[in-house]
């Protein structure tokens, strides 16, 4: 059985090829177009092969997805229970009026906390200024890449603070 070339090997028999076509000035003859057609079906199997293993790659992706989604959901019931639970035990001092219970195994006690939110929208422009000179806020600037490529898209001059890469990317079907 003959043994498959690695995608590198195929590149490298193509350039092989072409040494032989600037040797031969350019001729292109039966033996010459023979290479070049093994070489095509060569590729086209490795290509083949990638796209299988790209496939099953993608279904082992989805699975995993699936089952993040899964113990996601069973971690936030779990952590909804606990929540739960602490709330009735905390509810049960309140009511008796105790601030604390020793028991054999642990100590309960009953405590109170705070949380904070700022409501944004009700801070005007002095108050956001002083905040953020202080050090208590960040003044953020998000572009927005798709209306700045709808607008410049078919431009014929693009600003220079804009950088486009751009990728080669293969499509199967």
């Amino acid at each position: 059985m003959k043994k498959k070339k690695t995608l590198n090997e195929l590149i490298a028999d193509y350039n092989r090829i072409e040494s032989i076509i600037l040797e031969n000035d350019g001729v292109v003859d039966q033996e010459i177009e023979s290479l070049l057609e093994i070489n095509n079906e060569e590729i086209g199997e490795k290509l083949n092969g990638y796209e299988k293993f790209i496939r099953h790659l993608k279904s082992q992706v989805q699975y995993l997805k699936d089952m993040e989604s899964q113990y996601s959901k069973k971690r936030k019931i779990l952590e909804k229970s606990i929540d739960t639970y602490k709330q009735s035990m905390a509810n049960v001092l309140e009511v008796t009026g105790e601030t604390s219970v020793k028991t054999l195994e642990f100590s309960f006690s009953l405590n109170s906390s705070e949380k904070w939110s700022v409501d944004i929208d009700s801070i005007n422009s002095e108050v956001r200024e002083s905040l953020i000179s202080k050090g208590f806020a960040e003044s953020v600037f998000k572009p927005n890449i798709k209306e700045i490529k709808n607008e410049y898209r078919n431009s014929k001059e693009v600003p220079d603070w804009i950088s486009i890469a751009k990728n080669k990317f293969i499509k199967a079907i």
